[in-house]
């Protein structure tokens, strides 16, 4: 069973501090829908396969919205994005919002769920 991840929060706002995720939605004319990327003043830690960066900048390109324009493509490429943000990779798996161009869904798969629980494992 999937449980939430703790301790995360998150920020609208880019005058407010310490978010550990800074959301924007902005014309950047990028190649890209939308990306994740650690802040300017972000702190660094851990070791290949496993670095983090805190806090991330997730950024919504508004100059580029025909891969966003439904709101199943909007939740598709939040669920992709902020999968990123909590350390998800691309998938392989059709089925879950880390595929790749894939705007038809919104969830994280078993495995996706399995590999947050086993980054983010709550003590006993």
């Amino acid at each position: 069973m999937y449980e939430p991840v703790a301790d995360v929060s998150c920020s609208e706002a880019a005058g407010s501090s310490g978010a550990d995720v800074y959301v924007y939605d902005n014309t950047y004319f990028s190649q890209y829908w939308a990306w994740t990327a650690c802040y300017s003043t972000a702190t660094f830690g851990g070791a290949d396969p496993n670095k983090w960066c805190k806090p991330q900048a997730l950024r919504f390109d508004l100059s580029n919205q025909t891969g966003f324009d439904t709101p199943a493509e909007g939740r598709y490429l939040g669920c992709h994005e902020f999968g990123h943000t909590l350390g998800l990779r691309h998938s392989y798996d059709t089925n879950s919002c880390m595929f790749t161009g894939q705007a038809t869904t919104s969830v994280i798969t078993t495995h996706d769920a399995s590999t947050l629980n086993s980054h983010y494992e709550i003590p006993d």
